[in-house]
């Protein structure tokens, strides 16, 4: 005979919306899909962090540690979808957040992804930051945001190896109604940084064709 708490552990746990995330407990189940994954170098050690956003659209930022990354940046593939299970929530405090909600994930050792693309979630999540807001000044400057435009033209490049790297450039939005200078620094890795220096300079070429 079945006991209340047997009947308790066979209970499957209801899914939860990212949205509804706080610190006030670690046993959350979400249906998500990888809308991103970089792999992060802090004091010589690699660790993975992904962007996750459930079927509403609401996303938050996920930290895999060292111990963890070496499977996990294996099995978990952008665009795939996934069931995530138990993990610590902690305040999202680093200094350029990928989302702005209040919490971050923390994998853990009973961290669990399962259901592989069985979760009915769209793949056209993506939040776009008009450049009339960044005009207005309606922006943080802690939280990384996307932008779609036209690659006007190519201002000051500093591209030497062991110096401050350095990329200007102009673009206007799709309505050619407001401009940005965006200058992209030396905080990313060189052989990435000179693969968006090489797709911009395509871009701005292609444009004045």
């Amino acid at each position: 005979m079945e006991t209340p708490i047997h009947q308790v552990l066979k209970m499957e746990r209801p899914k939860e919306f990212i949205a509804a995330i706080t610190d006030q407990k670690d046993l959350w189940k979400l249906s998500v899909r990888v809308k991103d994954k970089w792999t992060v170098v802090k004091d010589g050690k690699e660790h993975l962090e992904l962007l996750i956003v459930d079927a509403k659209g609401h996303d938050i930022q996920v930290l895999i540690p060292t111990a963890y990354k070496s499977v996990y940046d294996k099995t978990l593939e952008v665009n795939s979808t996934y069931t995530l299970t138990n993990f610590h929530v902690v305040k999202n405090d680093v200094l350029f957040k990928v989302s702005d909600h209040k919490y971050k994930l923390i994998w853990t050792g009973g961290t669990t992804a399962v259901d592989v693309n069985l979760n009915d979630i769209s793949n056209t999540h993506i939040k776009y930051k008009p450049f009339a807001e960044i005009v207005s000044s309606k922006w943080r400057p802690d939280l990384l945001v996307n932008v779609i435009g036209v690659v006007q033209d190519m201002g000051y490049c500093q591209l030497n190896e062991g110096k401050k790297l350095q990329v200007n450039f102009t673009m206007k939005d799709i309505r050619f109604s407001y401009t940005l200078v965006i200058i992209l620094q030396y905080l990313l890795p060189y052989n990435f940084f000179l693969r968006v220096f090489n797709q911009l300079k395509f871009l701005s070429c292609y444009d004045s064709l």
